[in-house]
């Protein structure tokens, strides 16, 4: 016979109490685990921290004895920047804390600026470095212009010397991608193809590279369909100063040949043609030179000349290149730029009609490495006479911006001005030939006047006195 066990409700209790107790030590057990495993993460976090801490301080250490501060001078920081790269290869400095042990080492502008721009956190050293260089807008025209500017400083040596020509050159080399023996032979023949191109041609082709620089052939068929395009345009015409279209009513010019422009430019050196002044050979002071501008002003009925004579001085002052303009009808002050590529005119002076026929884009850099991006417009320039008139303007490819300051309506080319001159110069001997035709024509009208008076004097005396010796007409039988 079977027995059938069956357990006291006492005995049930004591079993569902041994197993919660077991539970809840398992659970403490747990937990005191988790809190061991997140102590030795601490520790080890901390003994990172502070190995990562003393790495950094043994490498600012080991940089500190190598690196100089940050230049204040712009075009001495792409150099900077060098030195940097090859000490933080040759001291083996980590990647990630590269940024962070710069900092101290930018100068206060720049510095300045990082902070602005990383917005509370550490900017990777690659980056801290792209942005800077962008900051200066170091271009490749930039570089090129800092390469050709470098000179010997009192004290310094050539080997310092061959040091700056060499990053400089490394620089602008890198920033057009050349990288082959090819390439740079291709660049340096469209640098100095470009070298010998006039003001305007040069000023057409840089806003055509916008996007990169171009081997010399490429740029020898722009130039020659710009060249074309200017030849139709121009057809019958003064040649402009600048390149221009020069507007209607001019005076005639032989057919224009090959050396033209040549013949028709001229010195505001020594006054010669053929030359401009950054090529005059003479020894003369440019103060010295005075350009005499006669005017000439004639009535509407051309019956009588007046002729105004006026003196104007066209010289730099010696406390500025500082000359009177005319853009258009609105007489302005302008800056001769021995430095200008090309005639820089102030917006806000621009003849309404004019804005907005625009030719192009042309990048502008200043000195200190800004740039902008100007329009290039035909402006109708002149230089005043006596009267702060001009009778003549020259149609001048100029880039026209809004970021030059109010009082300045344009930055010059010497060559531009010199060329306004020439032409106020021609201006003045045509009106002075004009002078002497319009007073030989009174003078002929004024006698062939009184040889009619003359001659219908007599013809009413025969009339009256009949013929010689005979009796007045009417008085006969």
């Amino acid at each position: 016979m079977d027995t059938e066990v069956v357990e006291s409700p006492a005995g049930a209790a004591t079993d569902l109490s041994s197993d919660s107790v077991q539970t809840e030590m398992k659970l403490l057990k747990l937990q005191l685990e988790m809190m061991t495993l997140k102590a030795a993460q601490m520790s080890q976090r901390n003994s990172e921290l502070e190995s990562e801490r003393t790495g950094i301080a043994r490498h600012a250490k080991d940089l500190k004895t190598a690196l100089t501060p940050m230049p204040t001078d712009n075009a001495l920081i792409p150099t900077w920047f060098k030195t940097v790269d090859a000490l933080f290869i040759s001291l083996n400095i980590p990647e990630e804390i590269q940024g962070t042990i710069l900092l101290p080492y930018l100068n206060e502008k720049i510095g300045a600026f990082i902070a602005n721009q990383a917005n509370g956190k550490i900017m990777p050293y690659k980056q801290l470095k792209e942005v800077v260089l962008g900051e200066l807008r170091m271009t490749a025209h930039e570089y090129r212009r800092m390469f050709l500017a470098v000179t010997r400083q009192e004290g310094e040596l050539w080997s310092q010397v061959a040091t700056k020509l060499e990053t400089m050159f490394s620089c602008y080399l890198r920033s057009r991608n050349v990288e082959t023996f090819e390439r740079l032979q291709k660049l340096l023949v469209a640098d100095r193809l470009k070298q010998l191109m006039p003001e305007n041609l040069r000023a057409y082709v840089t806003q055509s590279e916008l996007e990169g620089w171009m081997p010399a052939k490429e740029i020898a068929e722009i130039a020659a369909n710009f060249e074309e395009s200017l030849s139709y345009s121009t057809q019958g015409a003064a040649p402009p100063v600048g390149g221009g279209q020069q507007p209607s009513g001019n005076r005639d010019r032989s057919p224009r040949g090959p050396d033209t422009r040549a013949n028709s430019v001229r010195c505001f050196g020594c006054g010669q043609h053929g030359h401009y002044k950054r090529n005059c050979r003479s020894g003369r002071n440019p103060d010295a030179v005075v350009l005499r501008v006669v005017a000439g002003h004639f009535d509407n009925r051309l019956e009588k000349v007046k002729r105004v004579s006026r003196d104007r001085n066209f010289r730099f002052p010696k406390n500025g290149p500082w000359v009177e303009v005319l853009i258009g009808d609105k007489l302005c002050t302008a800056r001769v730029d021995s430095g200008a590529d090309i005639t820089v005119v102030n917006a806000d002076d621009v003849p309404t009609k004019i804005l907005g026929q625009s030719s192009g884009k042309v990048k502008l850099t200043g000195a200190f490495g800004k740039s902008v991006t100007a329009d290039l417009m035909y402006i109708p320039l002149g230089v005043p006479d006596a009267s702060r008139s001009a009778t003549q303007r020259a149609e001048v490819l100029c880039a026209v911006t809004e970021e030059l300051d109010s009082n300045v309506g344009a930055l010059i080319t010497p060559d531009v001005f010199g060329d306004l001159c020439a032409n106020a110069l021609d201006l003045a001997t045509e009106l002075r030939v004009q002078v002497r035709l319009e007073e030989e024509i009174v003078a002929e009208q004024t006698m062939q006047e009184a040889a009619e008076g003359v001659s219908r004097k007599d013809n009413a005396s025969s009339l009256v006195t009949g013929p010689v010796g005979g009796t007045p007409l009417g008085m006969g039988d």
